[in-house]
């Protein structure tokens, strides 16, 4: 049992750094600002510029945190997503979701505590027995909520830039 964990520990860490990868797409971050093909023009400071304008359909509450998002996300299109899933807390708009491959995630803005929306997700998804993780020992620097679902799907609840962000990882599907 305690080499499936380390497993699942294994493979939900590579999901979180792809994750982490993508999030920083939305959040502003250039992939490269040496290369303005790549990154756009670059602000006086080296930093990339925000948009101007949001996408359409993106919520106005999501521009501040990722000002990069495409268009409008949907909960529905997370193939992953469990049934029994528990709702966002109140007041969390979803503003991304990335889907494809063995890793699904969403984000959310919220003015809710951190702590309080590990405590409801903790709440909704109890008969799972997910762990409280420091943000020290799953690297992110935010504590999570971290499961299994079964033997095929894991899942990450952490806190991010201005919400919070679930991860649903499929650990039946190929490493990349």
């Amino acid at each position: 049992m305690n080499a499936l964990r380390a497993t699942r520990t294994a493979v939900l860490c590579t999901a979180l750094a792809a994750l982490s990868l993508g999030l920083m797409s939305c959040t502003g971050n250039p992939q490269s600002a040496a290369d303005p093909a790549v990154s756009g023009p670059a602000a006086e400071d080296g930093a990339m510029p925000l948009p101007e304008e949001r996408a359409a359909g993106v919520p106005e509450e999501c521009f501040e945190v990722y000002p990069w998002a495409t268009g409008p996300a949907e909960i529905d299109t997370l193939e992953l997503l469990p049934d029994g899933w528990p709702e966002a807390p109140d007041g969390s708009t979803l503003c991304t979701v990335n889907t494809g491959g063995g890793t699904e995630t969403a984000a959310f803005v919220t003015e809710q505590p951190p702590e309080e929306v590990l405590a409801h997700y903790e709440q909704g998804l109890a008969s799972y027995a997910p762990v409280r993780v420091s943000g020290e020992d799953n690297g992110t620097g935010y504590a999570s909520l971290d499961g299994v679902i079964g033997e095929a799907l894991s899942f990450q609840i952490r806190e991010a830039e201005g919400g919070f962000m679930f991860a649903l990882i499929d650990n039946n599907a190929a490493l990349e």
